[in-house]
């Protein structure tokens, strides 16, 4: 009987040092009380590339991560329905901005029906007007991306100092 005890404390002594623990990989809400998970590096290199082509000022090759209808509304107000009103109004600029993307990560819903993920991305920047008057700040954007394509951006930003 001894043997037996001996035998049974080992192996719940064995199992239990081999169960790896539990860690959480979700936490927070959506507005369906889902959880947030992070996302995949694949929607935050979608969003690297479109910054890759709108900081060169290379606006029709940010067309093909661009979903036809992209929602687009800036800090300062400004808002776009199509990706062709939004490429146009770059192309229009009469300001001159540089920028450094400072962090960019990717989030999700827990829940497996939506694919769509919300990727965040801060930047450093500094704006140029037509006399030359240089104004810095702080903007942090959100990019909704679902199957490759940009479906949805916004963003909030520090006063202009």
């Amino acid at each position: 009987m001894n043997k037996l005890i001996y035998i049974l404390m080992s192996l719940v002594f064995i199992v239990s040092c081999s169960n790896t623990p539990c860690i959480e990989d979700s936490n927070g809400f959506t507005p369906r009380d889902n959880k947030i998970k992070i996302g995949t590096q694949e929607s935050v290199d979608v969003v690297l590339e479109l910054d890759k082509y709108w900081s060169s000022q290379d606006f029709e090759s940010m067309r093909p991560l661009l979903a036809d209808s992209v929602y687009v509304s800036f800090a300062e107000g400004e808002k776009y329905n199509t990706a062709d009103a939004f490429i146009q109004s770059l192309s229009n600029q009469n300001e001159d901005y540089d920028w450094k993307m400072t962090w960019a990560f990717a989030i999700k819903d827990d829940n497996p029906e939506i694919s769509a993920e919300w990727v965040n991305a801060g930047f450093e920047v500094t704006k140029t007007d037509s006399t030359g008057l240089q104004k810095k700040s702080l903007i942090n954007d959100w990019y909704l991306v679902d199957q490759g394509k940009v479906v949805r951006f916004f963003n909030v930003k520090t006063a202009w100092e």
